[in-house]
């Protein structure tokens, strides 16, 4: 599986994005009709805020510094 693919079926069982589309066979009106799904989603909208407030309560930035200088 190449790693597009991986990430792609991790967001969709996150409920953060809609059904994976194969690169090698993907048309436009196939990758119009994702990016519509996905837009009309309120499920998929409503995960995403979620997801997003956990991403900023981690404060990453501000670990991933700490970890650093931890190295040096």
């Amino acid at each position: 599986m190449d790693e597009q693919l991986f990430w792609a079926r991790q967001l969709q069982s996150l409920g953060l994005a809609g059904n994976p589309l194969p690169a090698k066979k993907v048309t436009a009106a196939a990758l119009a009709k994702g990016i519509r799904t996905v837009l009309d989603s309120k499920t998929i909208r409503d995960n995403a805020k979620q997801a997003s407030q956990l991403m900023q309560a981690n404060d990453g930035i501000a670990r991933a510094v700490q970890l650093l200088e931890m190295q040096f």
